[in-house]
């Protein structure tokens, strides 16, 4: 794919990213007597749940890569979702004003509308071809069971 950038790369990027910001966290708590997880709890929880997600979701599509490309690529982009989202929710934390924390979520929630769009469709996709896949295999199971039944009643008739 052309013009595409590649998991690893944006594996790196949110292995720096991620790295980078709890760096800064540490110097910005250091010699105080609260922590992030006390004074930003709900950003923290979200952090931590969308790393949770993202190395499931890592882990998934490396499995399903190599038995089926549809899934592997769902699970590629509940990856990027959610490394984009923890990287994110680490980056509000430093920002001073509701009002900048307001444009970062804005700016978010529209690459997660537009990711969770492209991530609708493929799961449609793949749903349907499984659908169809389930069909096909439950007629060609009814015509084989046809078949055999009328050859065993000509069978029978000829006897």
């Amino acid at each position: 794919m052309q013009g595409s950038i590649s998991s690893t790369t944006c594996h790196v990027v949110y292995a720096f990213l991620v790295t980078t910001l709890i760096g800064l966290l540490q110097v910005k708590y250091q010699n105080k007597n609260v922590s992030p997880f006390e004074t930003h709890p709900s950003t923290i929880q979200t952090f931590v749940m969308t790393m949770c997600s993202y190395s499931l979701a890592t882990v998934g599509k490396s499995i399903t890569k190599k038995y089926d490309a549809n899934c592997s690529k769902i699970f590629g982009h509940v990856s990027t979702i959610s490394g984009a989202l923890s990287s994110v929710s680490l980056a509000v934390i430093f920002l001073k004003t509701s009002l900048s924390s307001l444009i970062m979520f804005i700016i978010w929630a529209i690459l997660f509308a537009t990711m969770a769009r492209y991530l609708y469709q493929k799961i449609y996709q793949w749903f349907y071809q499984m659908s169809a896949n389930a069909v096909v295999q439950v007629l060609d199971l009814y015509t084989s069971f046809m078949r055999r039944r009328s050859s065993m009643e000509q069978h029978r008739f000829q006897v």
